[in-house]
């Protein structure tokens, strides 16, 4: 248990800090284990590492069932989720020759 807590935190910790979340460590840890927030980091960041979270959980998740293929519908939703925002997908058209 002990473990799986130092992972689902160092994870995260370093996936966000390396796009830019400003969170500490400790902040971190504070806000995924016991769902508290202090300090001065912006609402994008705190929500930024929730969502980061909750795609970590379903990964965790989908990759248990071992008999399930990996399909595009749930790396969709993945996206959408570690986005927070809805997004359309934009299809090129292919130019005549």
């Amino acid at each position: 248990m002990r473990l799986s807590r130092k992972f689902t935190v160092d994870f995260n910790y370093n996936s966000n800090h390396i796009e830019g979340n400003t969170l500490t460590y400790g902040q971190t840890e504070l806000l995924l284990l016991f769902g508290k927030v202090i300090g001065q980091a912006g609402f994008f960041d705190y929500e930024e590492m929730k969502a980061s979270n909750v795609g970590l959980e379903m990964m965790l998740t989908e990759s248990a069932e071992k008999q399930q293929p990996l399909t595009q519908n749930f790396i969709r939703t993945l996206h959408k989720t570690l986005l927070r925002e809805d997004y359309t997908v934009y299809k090129k058209k292919r130019q005549p020759l």
